[in-house]
C-alpha cells in the first residue's frame, strides 16, 4: 500500500470518527433531522431554538395563527379532494369549528397542553359535537368555564396566567384568538376561488421529502403544500402588515423554506399569499376611485365634498378631495392600487439556488455549535454557545420562566401582535 494510500485511509478514518461523535451529540440532544423551520428559529433567535430543541421546552400558550394555517389547508384539501362541493360559507364554518376544537384540546397534556386531568368528555369527536352549535360569540364564555372548572381539578400544579377567566392574561389571548377569524374567511374564500383552477388535477397533498443535505450527519425534512406534476403550491395567510407587495417583501423564512423544497423536489413553488382587506383601505379606495373619475368628468372639489358618500356613510373634505385631483392629475401618475386579498409569487429554481445556500450556512453554523460543545459538558456548553442578545426578543411568560430557570436571566415578556 502506498503512502497517499495509507494517508486516504487515516483521513477517512479520522472523518468517519468525527461524524460519529457528531452523530452521537445529536442524539443526545435527541435531534433526528433539521428541517428549515428548524434552520429559521436558529437564525432568528439561538436562545428560543435551544429552549425549543435542546432543552425540549415547549409553551403552553395557545398558538393561534399555526391553528388558523391548519384549519385553512385543511379545507382546502378538502375541497380539492371531494367531488361533492361544500359551498364556501360551509367550508368558512367547518374551519371554524376546527379552530375552536384546536383551541380547546390544546389546553390538554396529551396534546402538550396545560392540564394533566380532566373533567367531563373531552375526546375528539365528543368535543366536535358540542362546537357545533357553539358560535363565535358565545366560544369565549365556553372556553372560560372550561378553564374555571379544570383550574379547580388542576391545583396542584402552576399554571400559566392566561388560564385564569379574571386575569388580564386571558383577555389578550381572547384578541389573538378573534383576530384570526378574518383571515380564516379570507383564506378559506380566496384559497378556494384559486385552487379551483386546478381541481381535477393529479394533487399531492402534504407530501414529505427527506434528504441527506448541507453534510450533515443527519437529515433535513419538509412537506409541501399541495404539489402537482409541474409546481409545488404554498399558501401562506397572513396579517396585513405582513402582505408582501413584491417578491423583495416576502419574510426570509419563508424564502429559505421554498428553497429547500424547490431545489430538492426540482419544481416551481408558488407562494400564495391571502390577507384580510379592512373596512378602511376598502372605504380609502372607494372615495379614491370617485375622485378621480369626478375629476376626469372635471367636477371641482367643492362638488366632490358635497356629492360624495361611502356605502357606509362615510364623508370627505374638500381639502383632502383638492389634494387628490391634484395627485391624480398629474403626468406622473401611474393610477390606484386596487385592495387585493391574493397575491401568487412565482419561486423559481433560480430563486431556489441563492436563498438555500441560507439553509447551508445555518445548517453549518448549528453543525460547528455542537462540534464546539464538548460531549462530557455538552447541554451546558450549549447553553453558553446559544446565549445571544435577548433585548426586544418575543417570549411569552412561560419562555421567560425557562429562560430564568435555565440561564438565570429575568426578561420582560414581549409578544408579538400578529402572528403570521
Amino acid at each position: 500500500m502506498s503512502k497517499e494510500e495509507i494517508l486516504t485511509d487515516e483521513e477517512a478514518a479520522k472523518e468517519g470518527k468525527k461524524q460519529r461523535l457528531q452523530l452521537s451529540k445529536f442524539e443526545e440532544a435527541g435531534i433526528e433531522r433539521f428541517s428549515p423551520s428548524s434552520f429559521n428559529a436558529f437564525r432568528t433567535n439561538r436562545i428560543t431554538w435551544a429552549l425549543r430543541y435542546i432543552f425540549e421546552h415547549k409553551s403552553r400558550y395557545w398558538m393561534f395563527s399555526a391553528y388558523r394555517g391548519n384549519v385553512i389547508e385543511n379545507e382546502i384539501k378538502s375541497f380539492l379532494s371531494n367531488e361533492k362541493e361544500k359551498s364556501i360559507e360551509e367550508h368558512i364554518q367547518s374551519a371554524i369549528e376546527n379552530y375552536h376544537h384546536a383551541i380547546i384540546s390544546n389546553l390538554f397534556k396529551e396534546n402538550g397542553g396545560v392540564y394533566d386531568k380532566t373533567i367531563g368528555d373531552f375526546n375528539k369527536d365528543a368535543l366536535a359535537t358540542k362546537l357545533k352549535s357553539v358560535t363565535i360569540d358565545k366560544f369565549p364564555a365556553m372556553v372560560a368555564d372550561i378553564l374555571r372548572t379544570h383550574n379547580k381539578l388542576n391545583s396542584h400544579i402552576s399554571l400559566p396566567a392566561f388560564t385564569n377567566p379574571d386575569d388580564e392574561d386571558f383577555k389578550k389571548q381572547l384578541t389573538k384568538m378573534e383576530k384570526e377569524y378574518i383571515l380564516i374567511r379570507q383564506g378559506i374564500t380566496e384559497g378556494i376561488k384559486y385552487f379551483a383552477q386546478i381541481k381535477g388535477q393529479d394533487i399531492k397533498m402534504q407530501q414529505r421529502l427527506e434528504c441527506m443535505a448541507y453534510d450533515l450527519v443527519i437529515p433535513t425534512i419538509a412537506y409541501s403544500d399541495f404539489e402537482t406534476k409541474e409546481f409545488i403550491y404554498e399558501l401562506k395567510t397572513v396579517a396585513p402588515a405582513k402582505f408582501p407587495k413584491d417578491f423583495n417583501k416576502i419574510s426570509l423564512g419563508h424564502k429559505t423554506q421554498a428553497a429547500f423544497n424547490s431545489k430538492y423536489r426540482k419544481k416551481v413553488t408558488k407562494l400564495i399569499y391571502v390577507s384580510s382587506i379592512s373596512e378602511s383601505v376598502i372605504d380609502q379606495y372607494h372615495k379614491d376611485s370617485f375622485i378621480l373619475e369626478s375629476a376626469k368628468l372635471g367636477l371641482s372639489a367643492s362638488q366632490i365634498f358635497e356629492t360624495y358618500k361611502s356605502p357606509r356613510g362615510g364623508k370627505t373634505t374638500k381639502a383632502y378631495a383638492e389634494k387628490k385631483i391634484t395627485e391624480f392629475l398629474a403626468p406622473d401618475f401611474k393610477g390606484l392600487e386596487k385592495p387585493e386579498a391574493i397575491r401568487v409569487f412565482d419561486f423559481t429554481l433560480k430563486d431556489a439556488e441563492r436563498f438555500d445556500k441560507v439553509n447551508y450556512v445555518c445548517a453549518q453554523a448549528i453543525n460547528t455549535l455542537f462540534e464546539k460543545a464538548n460531549k462530557n459538558s455538552f447541554t451546558q456548553d450549549i447553553k453558553f454557545l446559544c446565549w445571544s442578545d435577548p433585548e426586544g426578543m418575543l417570549v411569552d411568560k412561560d419562555q421567560k420562566e425557562a429562560i430564568q430557570s435555565i440561564w438565570g436571566i429575568e426578561l420582560q415578556e414581549t409578544e408579538e401582535e400578529e402572528n403570521e
